[in-house]
């Protein structure tokens, strides 16, 4: 039986954007400073910041311009202080905004592809999107051009960044491709098949296990191409809505599951990721299954506590 829950389950609370970039600035100064000492003592050559998963990691929004990669959105933040302390630090990207359940996403880095590749993919989602959802409740609002100026690109292979002297942490965000579907197909054909994939204990197993299969192997595969490959999983968003009280419970269920996969060396488990799902748009009811602006700089900034916290562990990130 399902426990009603009448809030989101994450610990980190959604901030105004603002507040969340204040907090960021204060917190990104202490981690390069921690991370510098980190590269110098250890003897890294270089430390890389990792952004891998579904459109929750490329920053994908039906309502902002801003839709830099969720991780890339720290470039701001994180590069001034680096020259500052003397740390050689990369920030990249390597995810799926479309068709992008949790096999696709393995798939994806199978490939090895590059950050141009990655970008040319997102632009072809983001016209699959606008020619989809045009003049329905999922209308993409976004102006492309302006988008676009956000992604980023360069001829980086995903394989480029492990090395010998390289520590990689890589934040992963995925897991919620077949569920999401099933949700929009609820709204879209409230039919009793999409309804039972959803209520039913059977039907959500079906689901659970098969993004967790591909989790565990997404998991291998990161942290096979180094010994300093570090991967930290994120949460499957809470629904930070009305709506929480019927999909939270649903959505614990499978974090549950989700978590159990970071049960192995190098890996760890982030809870901080919320979603609004229904958002007001110059006073239209907008549907977007993904996080705000806000709520992607709010989980940013339990992140980087979170990165902080695990510095500070006497053998983690250590050679």
């Amino acid at each position: 039986m399902l426990t009603i829950l009448t809030k989101p389950l994450s610990k980190y609370k959604v901030l105004k954007e603002q507040d969340a970039k204040t907090q960021l600035g204060h917190l990104s100064e202490e981690l390069v400073k921690k991370l510098s000492q980190l590269q110098h003592q250890e003897g890294y050559k270089q430390i890389v910041l990792l952004g891998v998963g579904n459109s929750v990691a490329a920053g994908w929004s039906a309502v902002n311009n801003n839709v830099n990669p969720l991780v890339n959105k720290l470039d701001e933040f994180i590069l001034p202080y680096a020259e500052q302390y003397d740390l050689d630090i990369a920030i990249r990207s390597y995810t799926l905004a479309s068709h992008n359940a949790n096999d696709k996403i393995y798939e994806l880095l199978l490939q090895d592809p590059s950050q141009d590749t990655i970008r040319e993919r997102f632009e072809q989602s983001f016209d699959e999107w606008k020619e989809c959802f045009a003049n329905t409740a999922f209308e993409n609002y976004v102006d492309k051009e302006e988008a676009m100026k956000f992604y980023p690109g360069g001829a980086q292979k995903f394989s480029d960044n492990f090395g010998e002297n390289e520590l990689t942490l890589t934040f992963f965000n995925g897991c919620s491709g077949l569920m999401l579907e099933k949700l929009s197909s609820i709204l879209e054909n409230p039919n009793l098949q999409n309804i039972t994939t959803i209520m039913t204990k059977n039907g959500r197993r079906e689901l659970y296990s098969e993004e967790v299969k591909y989790l565990t192997l997404i998991r291998d595969y990161i942290l096979s191409q180094s010994k300093h490959s570090y991967l930290t999983i994120g949460n499957f968003p809470y629904f930070n809505t009305p709506a929480g009280i019927i999909v939270n419970p649903i959505i614990c269920e499978f974090n549950k599951h989700i978590s159990s996969v970071t049960d192995h060396e190098r890996t760890d488990f982030y809870d901080g990721m919320n979603l609004s799902f229904f958002q007001d748009y110059n006073g239209n009811l907008k549907i977007d299954n993904h996080p705000t602006v806000e709520e992607q700089y709010s989980s940013l900034v339990g992140y980087v506590n979170h990165v902080i916290s695990e510095i500070d562990k006497p053998k983690v990130y250590k050679k």
